[in-house]
């Protein structure tokens, strides 16, 4: 139960696959992730479970970073972390493929990975 006047704020970043070498990376993902990503219905349920309204907010970052930066972060993620290490390894080797090989981060020693927040503060009706 949200105590009278509460808020709660829900925050995601994804990755911007409007980029294209993003777009490649989010279908490499895609295909090992097996429905990990986040589950955005959660604001309907929150919202109808609090009989709140939602504002919502978009903004946007960038990261510089390096391609191992981007396989090291990946390799965090639980559908990741938790298979065997042959698993691993091979799914972690195609990241690193697809970065040593796009046309937008071959080559590079920092790529800019843009991210889209979104915001949703539920307060009371």
């Amino acid at each position: 139960m949200l105590r009278p006047g509460g808020v709660v704020e829900l925050v995601w970043n994804t990755r911007d696959e409007q980029v294209p070498w993003a777009a490649a990376l989010g279908e490499v993902l895609a295909a090992e992730s097996r429905d990990h990503e986040a589950d955005q219905t959660v604001v309907e349920q929150f919202a109808r479970a609090l009989d709140a309204r939602v504002e919502h907010a978009r903004s946007g970052t960038v990261q510089r970073t390096s391609p191992e930066q981007v396989v090291a972060g990946i390799a965090t993620r639980s559908y990741v972390a938790t298979v065997d290490d042959a698993r691993r390894g091979q799914f972690l080797g195609r990241v690193r493929a697809l970065l040593a090989t796009h046309s937008d981060t071959r080559g590079r020693d920092l790529v800019d990975l843009s991210y889209r927040t979104g915001t949703y503060r539920l307060a009371p009706a």
